[in-house]
């Protein structure tokens, strides 16, 4: 039992990884939301943004 609750709790940590993401000239916050669905607020939050515009070559952590 204690193996597979081991076991759970590794997948639980890989599942809670964020995902680094550079953004490319031309993407706006919705293009890299529906890429990689999740949410604009989500990412918002998950880079501590004050709104919702992004700038090409910044580094976004995106929810996994």
């Amino acid at each position: 039992m204690a193996a597979v609750a081991a076991m759970f709790g590794a997948w639980n940590a890989q599942a809670d990884e964020a995902i680094a993401y550079r953004v490319v000239e031309g993407e706006d916050i919705q293009t890299v939301a529906g890429r990689y669905d999740v949410t604009v607020e989500d990412i918002v939050i998950s880079n501590g943004l004050d709104s919702s515009k992004i700038k090409a070559g910044a580094t976004l952590q995106l929810p996994n």
